[in-house]
């Protein structure tokens, strides 16, 4: 059921369910695990980045582009974990240690989604730390970029912002 993503889903997809949690349990690998693995599944990891703690890969293949963010494995991720605070963030208040942590690879990542997207259907995804990185990601990209964005699939998300927010 894992073996393929349905890029052109519009609403909730039990296999892109799935696909994306298999993705989210990749991103806590090193960089030569998930090429191999995206491979296998037909997928080519185009970058991954490993920046001031923050984790993240960008896969494709001709249909779809997929962006899986690692979640808490590390003391400083815990770190990142327990700075609650809210500040002023795209549509609302957010989690400030996840800002700070998205901040770390945005511009990167930015680029290589915008330059490598082309017709692909677009997919955030991320277990806990990574949930909440991939929950703001995808609102700066549809809120503050204008960017659309196919499909948010997270897994034990913790509390990314407030109502407004939400």
């Amino acid at each position: 059921m894992m073996n393929k993503l349905e890029s052109k889903a519009t609403r909730f997809s039990l296999v892109n369910a799935f696909f994306l949690a298999w993705c989210s349990q990749l991103a806590y690998e090193d960089q030569n695990i998930v090429s191999l693995a995206l491979r296998e599944k037909h997928f080519d990891a185009i970058k991954t980045y490993d920046t001031q703690d923050t984790q993240v890969f960008v896969a494709m293949n001709e249909e779809s582009m997929i962006v899986s963010f690692r979640g808490t494995s590390t003391l400083k991720d815990a770190m990142t974990d327990i700075n609650v605070n809210l500040v002023d963030g795209v549509g609302g208040r957010v989690h400030e240690g996840f800002v700070i942590a998205l901040n770390h690879a945005w511009r990167d990542l930015y680029k290589t989604i915008l330059t490598n997207r082309g017709k692909r259907s677009l997919w955030f995804t991320g277990h806990s730390l990574g949930a909440g990185l991939a929950c703001l990601a995808t609102a700066k990209f549809v809120q503050e970029k204008d960017e659309p964005v196919n499909g948010l699939y997270t897994f034990g998300q913790p509390r990314t912002g407030d109502r407004r927010f939400a």
